[in-house]
């Protein structure tokens, strides 16, 4: 059986694209609203908070230290984290007791898992 001619013909004209919206959105793009504040200066007397750059073979030293039983290698390791797992959960939850709570059962949860 043959295939009449007119079922083989094809449209010439292009098949149309999508229009694009040229209504302006009623809401505006959402734009970076931060402020960027100047670097802070290092206060005269060198008071101020001392940051440390903590190497990682460091950090598992005296993690393997913790895990041998070593006291002032925990102490070390809580003097150095201790803010910053407190500002983490801090700016995640936006409730300050809930921070203080959380951050305790991290360093509750790594003396546990010291035990085993």
């Amino acid at each position: 059986m043959r295939i009449p001619e007119f079922a083989l013909w094809r449209d010439p004209r292009p098949v149309p694209l999508p229009v694009p919206l040229l209504v302006p959105p009623l809401v505006p793009p959402l734009v970076s609203c931060a402020v960027r504040r100047p670097a802070r200066r290092a206060r005269p007397g060198g008071a101020g908070r001392v940051t440390q750059v903590a190497q990682p073979d460091q950090e598992a030293a005296l993690m393997a230290a913790f895990a041998a039983g070593t006291a002032s290698a925990f102490d070390t390791l809580y003097q150095r984290h201790k803010g910053g797992v407190y500002r983490y959960f801090l700016r995640s939850l936006s409730d300050t007791g809930l921070a203080e709570e959380l951050a305790q059962d991290v360093w509750a949860g790594l003396i546990r898992a010291r035990a085993t």
